[in-house]
């Protein structure tokens, strides 16, 4: 998308939308033209980079980060920014509404409430029809950047339950390193655990050491020997948008293995 075909913000917007614009701001003096032209500059996935640029919800640090390196920028002062608009977001006033605005007389509350009701039953009607008749939505997790990984499994929907997905890494080599960025999908940003089982295949003597990051804070750290698996049920906090899986071969043998991520990941209710 263009930045002329992109929605305009808000004027009068909050923290989100005057950090999202001064991002916008910073692409244009830039001269990058679409968004795709951005996402490829800082090696994010398109639909991770537009989220972070419609003023929704601040993005997280590692993709504040990338995209100060795609304006050719220092991270510092943008990360500050980013720091200071999270403040003034904890700190904004809740709106308020006059004793006048919110006075009803006795007969039009009553009104009011029978009305209200009959909307919300349809609306549950319609939502259950909607439900019935939706396509399968994706899973918590998307490729965003970094190594490839294959998808093997399928999620299962339903906020505050658990999704399960399969990635799989193949053909790591001796003393290689495979790095893969994950970025929430729009439904589940909210992730309450983070869990599932990391598993190296069968036939080959390898020794892989890893480490998972949130939102590039490092979060578990394990080595896995030959055809063994760890459990994990790691607790996250906040919005969490980024998760990276590095893993580095530190053996010697000269076959190639494979690391398997069985996900877990549990939302917000």
């Amino acid at each position: 998308m263009s930045p002329a075909q992109q929605k305009r913000l808000p004027e009068d917007g909050g923290p989100a939308v005057k950090f999202a614009q001064a991002l916008r701001d910073a692409r244009d003096a830039a001269g990058i033209a679409t968004d795709s032209d951005l996402a490829a500059k800082a090696n994010f996935s398109k639909s991770a980079i537009s989220k972070a640029l419609n003023g929704r919800a601040l993005p997280s640090a590692a993709i504040v980060k990338a995209l100060a390196k795609a304006f050719d920028d220092e991270p510092e002062p943008w990360l500050q920014r980013l720091a200071d608009a999270h403040a003034a977001q904890k700190n904004a006033p809740a709106t308020t509404t006059s004793a006048a605005d919110e006075h009803l007389s006795s007969k039009q509350a009553d009104g009011c409430f029978w009305w209200v009701l009959g909307v919300l039953a349809g609306l549950a009607g319609l939502g259950a029809l909607l439900t019935f008749l939706a396509p399968e939505k994706t899973g918590a997790l998307e490729w965003a950047s970094g190594t490839p990984v294959s998808n093997q499994g399928k999620p299962h929907e339903g906020l505050g339950k658990p999704d399960h997905q399969s990635w799989s890494w193949q053909e790591i080599t001796p003393n290689s390193t495979i790095s893969t960025n994950f970025a929430t999908a729009p439904r589940s940003a909210a992730i309450k655990t983070l869990g599932g089982q990391l598993a190296l295949a069968q036939g080959c003597d390898a020794m892989i050491a890893w480490t998972i990051q949130a939102d590039g804070v490092i979060v578990a750290t394990g080595v896995l020997g030959l055809a063994t698996a760890d459990r994990l049920h790691v607790p996250l906090h906040g919005l969490t948008e980024t998760i990276n899986i590095t893993a580095t071969r530190q053996d010697n043998a000269t076959c190639a293995t494979s690391l398997t991520w069985t996900d877990e990941i549990q939302f917000r209710a």
